[in-house]
């Protein structure tokens, strides 16, 4: 193969250099693969319930000691985690609910029972089991379609104090006694942070990644591998091709367009030199292909 450069357009590609070529796909880690899961056949995780010491996007603030204050000094939390019956529902009860169903817990939304709950950092962690009725649509779209599903707590909260943060916005402090009820399974947290999978490397195991032979750097989602250490060996098989679509994609790489290029043979060499209007040419051999459209140009 030659390549014959009359012009003054430079090539953006080397072909002296190896080529990386590539396979770009998608393969999400099952989530169940990621998060914290005690019992799959029971459907009983540890996760984050809530994050304390930070302002939410709803600009309230729980101070981590007065929510754990708060949850151990509840009779009705501590019975009902003694009695194994601690549920949570799937969403929290519609905005602007009366009191009496703000505190209650409707057994046809419960999608989980809550174990026990302990703190880690800021976070409020809890043993969670996904039940009937909603549990089980809940674990199906964490385990089938790959949901991060996410709690929220649900808190009675009649003592607050309105702040500015240091950029002057209002925020509400939430201060003790507090009086929870549960946490719900949301889909939007408060706190985006509380998922069953940690948001950041939920997102890490699941990205695009570029793969074609053997990893590198120890990496699983990003592969990749030099393809062909001698491109000008290639191309010139692939000219030497008789698919149009190849000689298409060689145009591309040339950027020219090599069904309107000047085609001329050299009989003797069996040479097909294909010429470009600003003067860039190709030269490759003969094929089957490439006979056909000079005798189409030639009979027009």
């Amino acid at each position: 193969m030659e390549i014959i450069t009359s012009s003054k357009k430079q090539s953006l590609i080397d072909f002296n250099k190896p080529f990386l070529c590539s396979v770009e796909g998608y393969e999400p880690k099952p989530i169940n693969q990621i998060i914290d899961i005690v019992d799959e056949k029971k459907r009983i995780v540890d996760t984050r319930l809530a994050e304390c010491n930070g302002i939410s996007r709803n600009r309230c603030f729980y101070g981590l000691d007065e929510v754990l204050r708060s949850l151990d000094s509840s009779k009705f939390i501590q019975e009902s985690i003694a009695q194994g019956i601690w549920f949570g529902e799937l969403e929290h009860p519609e905005r602007n609910c009366d009191l009496a169903r703000f505190m209650k817990i409707d057994d046809d939304r419960v999608s989980h029972k809550i174990y026990k709950y302990w703190h880690e950092g800021d976070f409020l962690k809890g043993r969670v089991q996904f039940i009937p009725p909603k549990g089980d649509i809940v674990w199906r779209w964490i385990t089938e379609a790959e949901v991060n599903m996410a709690f929220s707590l649900r808190i009675y909260t009649p003592n607050y104090i309105k702040k500015k943060d240091n950029g002057g916005v209002e925020y509400v402090e939430k201060k003790f006694p507090m009086f929870p009820v549960t946490f719900d399974a949301v889909k939007t947290p408060g706190y985006e942070n509380v998922r069953l999978c940690d948001p950041k490397m939920y997102a890490a195991q699941n990205k695009y990644y570029i793969t074609n032979g053997r990893a590198e750097n120890g990496t699983e989602n990003y592969i990749i591998d030099w393809f062909e250490n001698d491109p000008q060996k290639q191309l010139k098989d692939l000219l030497n091709s008789t698919s149009q679509e190849d000689l298409n994609i060689v145009g591309d790489l040339f950027d020219m367009d090599m069904q309107r290029a000047r085609a001329v043979l050299d009989p003797e060499s069996l040479k097909v030199t294909m010429s470009a209007e600003d003067g860039r040419s190709v030269s490759m051999n003969l094929n089957a292909f490439m006979f056909n459209n000079i005798m189409n140009k030639t009979m027009r």
